[in-house]
């Protein structure tokens, strides 16, 4: 083994112990071209069809494995090629990326769009990319990969050819996606009468779902509701009205329209794609 692919290994095991929320001592800082006080980026790549911590929407195991391998070896020799002071590294079934400031790529975004593209050239056509806040501090490593896995799990459905993500651009999905992650953790926060609502559509063929969707969506304006959902507005009416009625949903307060909202958006948010692996 050659020095530099001893160099190349001990940087990816310091990178890991740094994303696994380890120490960050200066002798790393410096192996893996942090400065003190210079801010440094994450980026992280997902497979098509697949979130944080390697789920999938069906990936096969040793079908993942192989991409993500095939994906780490072409981030390897992109950053070889353009940027030999960034290191490569995966861990719960995404390719991370640590890239320390450079003049001539200041923000990271020239580098991240040129992986992806090849990437999706090599790999994947359907390969994804996040791109973390700056950062000064090396022991926040941790946190900064929580934010990558974050903005991955909320592009999962995102059209194919999409640029890398960034928080800014999907908080209030990530917001949305924490706020289901509690309903699923602790059921007795759901408004039962959501349940008892989906419950009645499913059996009986209504509409309620969707016409309390379409309504709040449009900030209680029936008329145009009506329209998206090709009725007349004395139908609506009379829905939210039985809708009142049959499943206890105190429309009128504006506390239980926002729960009402949050629950009915989540679950009508689109399954992610199926994986389109090679």
């Amino acid at each position: 083994m050659n020095l530099p692919e001893a160099e190349r290994r001990l940087r990816r095991e310091t990178f890991l112990t740094l994303l696994d929320a380890g120490p960050a001592p200066q002798e790393a800082c410096s192996l893996l071209g942090i400065r003190p006080g210079v801010p440094f980026r994450l980026l992280a790549f997902a497979p098509p069809g697949t979130v944080a911590g390697g789920e999938a929407f069906p990936v096969a195991a040793a079908a993942l494995a192989t991409v993500l391998e095939h994906a780490e070896s072409e981030l390897a020799r992109q950053a070889a090629a353009h940027r030999p002071d960034v290191t490569v590294a995966t861990t719960g079934g995404i390719v991370f990326v640590l890239l320390p400031y450079a003049a001539q790529d200041a923000d990271g975004g020239r580098f991240a769009e040129a992986a992806l593209a090849a990437l999706r050239r090599s790999v994947s056509a359907g390969m994804r990319a996040a791109l973390s806040r700056p950062c000064r501090d090396a022991g926040a490593s941790a946190s900064l990969r929580r934010e990558a896995e974050a903005v991955l799990r909320a592009t999962v459905d995102a059209p194919a050819g999409a640029a890398a993500a960034t928080v800014e651009q999907v908080r209030h999905r990530i917001l949305l996606d924490r706020i289901g992650d509690e309903l699923e953790r602790d059921p007795w926060l759901r408004l039962s009468g959501i349940d008892e609502l989906a419950a009645h559509d499913a059996e009986h063929g209504t509409a309620y779902g969707a016409s309390i969707a379409a309504w709040l969506d449009e900030l209680g304006d029936i008329a145009t509701a009506a329209s998206l959902l090709r009725v007349h507005p004395n139908t609506l009416r009379h829905r939210l009205r039985r809708a009142r009625e049959l499943f206890a949903l105190d429309l009128d307060d504006p506390d239980v329209r926002l729960a009402v909202w949050l629950e009915l958006r989540r679950s009508a948010r689109p399954a992610p794609p199926g994986p389109r692996l090679p």
